[in-house]
């Protein structure tokens, strides 16, 4: 959200929202922005560790965040168009934690 708010769009104003879905497989949060977008050219580095568009600091970036959404069995998507804003979509599916950690305990007495 920093990012939107440090991109303003051409109308000098930003808009931001959050939207949270669930249904009985996954739950979807959506972050939305008005800002100038992002780059063609930079829209396949986004998730690169440390991408910034700041030369003048080095963040650790949505990288991180992807990683962990993916450790988890979860997605993360991006899109963004030049003046007209960006959208992170991120996806995680339901699991059952209880079978999960039977497996887990199973495989690793193995």
């Amino acid at each position: 959200m920093d990012n939107a708010f440090s991109y303003v769009n051409e109308t000098g104003s930003t808009q931001v929202s959050i939207e949270v879905e669930a249904n009985a497989n996954h739950q979807t949060i959506r972050f939305k922005d008005t800002s100038i977008g992002i780059e063609e050219q930079r829209l396949p580095h986004v998730f690169d560790r440390f991408f910034s568009r700041r030369e003048d600091k080095v963040i650790p970036g949505i990288g991180f965040c992807r990683l962990a959404i993916l450790q988890v069995g979860g997605e993360i998507t991006c899109t963004s168009q030049k003046n007209q804003g960006t959208e992170f979509l991120i996806r995680c599916y339901y699991r059952d934690w209880e079978t999960d950690r039977k497996s887990t305990r199973l495989n690793s007495s193995h």
